[in-house]
């Protein structure tokens, strides 16, 4: 017995302690990494859950407040659809703008929100009416941004706009340009 206790003090410790530990060899430390990829893991989700029902484009379903929006799909079509009918519609690609520029003034002096209802459009003054029609719905809005600078588009609609038509990418809209 007293043998076996000598060959285990007599044991030389083969770690250098010159050497720091490897990661793996710090249990503690991998596991604190894991916590803290797993917490950033979970404030990108509800992030990205809040951006969808509150300010993401295809979230929250219906139209934005305030939006001027006329539905001219169902049956119960309202009377301005009439009007909507006799106008000159040019079929012109169009995309959205918004989330990045909140807060900021545009071309035309307006401060861009959340639910600011109008259009950039490179060559139209500010203040221009329009209309656009995207799958049934029907929008009269104002020029009040200069625009748009991407994907060949000739219109860019703020987000509260493309969310009054139902419009989600970058698409064909129809445009009707009603004047000053």
């Amino acid at each position: 017995m007293d043998e076996l206790r000598i060959r285990r003090a007599a044991a030389t410790d083969n770690r250098d302690s010159s050497r720091r530990p490897r990661l793996a060899e710090r249990p503690d430390r991998v596991a604190l990494w894991a916590v803290a990829l797993a917490v950033v893991a979970m404030i990108a989700g509800v992030a990205s859950a809040r951006a969808g029902s509150s300010g993401g484009i295809g979230g929250g379903g219906g139209t934005a407040a305030g939006s001027e929006a006329t539905d001219c799909r169902g049956k119960d079509r309202d009377p301005e659809c009439a009007e909507f009918a006799e106008f000159k519609w040019d079929r012109q690609r169009a995309t959205w703008y918004g989330p990045g520029f909140w807060g900021n003034e545009t071309a035309c002096g307006k401060t861009l929100k959340r639910k600011t209802m109008g259009v950039a459009h490179k060559t139209l003054p500010c203040g221009s009416t329009v209309a656009l029609r995207y799958k049934g719905r029907y929008v009269r809005t104002k020029v009040i941004d200069r625009g748009p600078y991407a994907n060949g588009a000739k219109w860019d609609l703020t987000q509260a706009t493309a969310r009054a038509l139902g419009f989600k990418y970058t698409d064909d809209v129809s445009v009707a340009k009603l004047g000053k």
